[in-house]
């Protein structure tokens, strides 16, 4: 699985026109999932981004977690994180997880952010969305599930 975490002031995510989602600040997680990964490390995944400490503290610094502050997350599919530029000037995406496994993980991916009490907002697995989103930088941080060597004791 590889993440993209982004900090942001507010964001809005429409379906066919329609506003489907709308927030004012905290994180945006744009997800895709790579064939080969587990449940488990899906899940450890997703605990992990609950503990991130990269929101502000009283002095400025990045201390807290959003699982700290009670915050609320956005979270959307994107298939193209693992796209293959290697060969011609087509991308290929045959690294990422077929289309039902990615849909499984994407709705197992919400349950331990309801576990840290971390309100979650998802788009459509699979729709052709239009994201607006305001920055809130310099925070905006990739994470692969292939950086941990050991699914069982996680991040």
């Amino acid at each position: 699985m590889r993440a993209l975490r982004k900090r942001i002031c507010s964001a809005k995510v429409e379906v066919n026109g329609c506003v489907i989602i709308k927030s004012g600040q905290c994180f945006l997680f744009l997800v895709c999932a790579v064939e080969g990964d587990t449940k488990i490390k899906f899940e450890l995944f997703a605990r992990k981004i609950a503990k991130l400490r990269v929101l502000r503290d009283g002095q400025g610094k990045m201390a807290e977690s959003i699982t700290d502050i009670g915050g609320e997350a956005l979270m959307g599919s994107h298939l193209t994180f693992f796209s293959d530029l290697g060969c011609g000037n087509r991308p290929g995406f045959s690294r990422t997880a077929p289309s039902n496994v990615g849909c499984n993980r994407y709705k197992r991916f919400s349950t331990p952010q309801a576990e840290e009490e971390i309100s979650l907002q998802t788009s459509k697995f699979g729709a052709n969305m239009a994201l607006g989103l305001v920055n809130d930088t310099p925070v905006a941080m990739w994470m692969a599930s292939h950086d941990w060597n050991n699914a069982t004791k996680g991040p």
